[in-house]
């Protein structure tokens, strides 16, 4: 019975947060909570005014669209580069970039991998962590990208595949 009941609460969890991110969506808000937001926005506030603010992003989306927008309405000039693993969702965030008219501010980048839930192997339950680790050549050139842009960064976000890989490059 407990099993049922962890299945129905796995099943809940996933249900709230799909409908949460289709209103974040129909809003043009970040996939984030409103806390997280305002912690951005906060951190965004606290940049030295006149400098313009280097931001390095793994994971394209609409967190890359709105900040970039609110840093345009604040005033705050800003070169945000963003790199993403999956083309088609690349592709619609240019789109939204083109339309928004913020290509002078976000450079958005691409290095194509499947994701770890396609990869032979993945199935109802997870394998240990680290089986699905960085292994191709994109998947590692996308963790190690900001050397290949040859700038140091003011602000490094992680919100995509290989978290902790990431974290590591951060710190290199």
């Amino acid at each position: 019975i407990l099993k049922m009941f962890n299945k129905v609460g796995r099943k809940l969890q996933s249900l709230f947060l799909d409908g949460r991110l289709r209103i974040n969506r129909a809003l043009g808000l970040p996939a984030q909570t409103g806390k997280d937001i305002q912690i951005f926005k906060k951190i965004f506030d606290n940049c030295m005014p006149g400098k313009k603010l280097k931001i390095f992003e793994w994971g394209s989306g609409l967190s890359t669209i709105y900040y970039s927008e609110y840093l345009r309405k604040t005033g705050i000039a800003v070169e945000w580069h963003s790199i993403d693993n999956n083309k088609s969702w690349h592709e619609k965030v240019s789109l939204i970039v083109k339309q928004k008219n913020l290509e002078s501010r976000i450079r958005l980048y691409l290095r194509e991998f499947a994701p770890f839930w396609e990869k032979p192997g993945w199935g109802p339950v997870p394998p240990p962590c680290g089986v699905f680790g960085p292994k191709s050549e994109n998947e590692i050139a996308y963790i190690k990208f900001p050397f290949e842009i040859g700038s140091k960064f003011d602000i490094m976000i992680i919100d995509a595949r290989f978290r902790r890989h990431c974290i590591k490059t951060t710190k290199e």
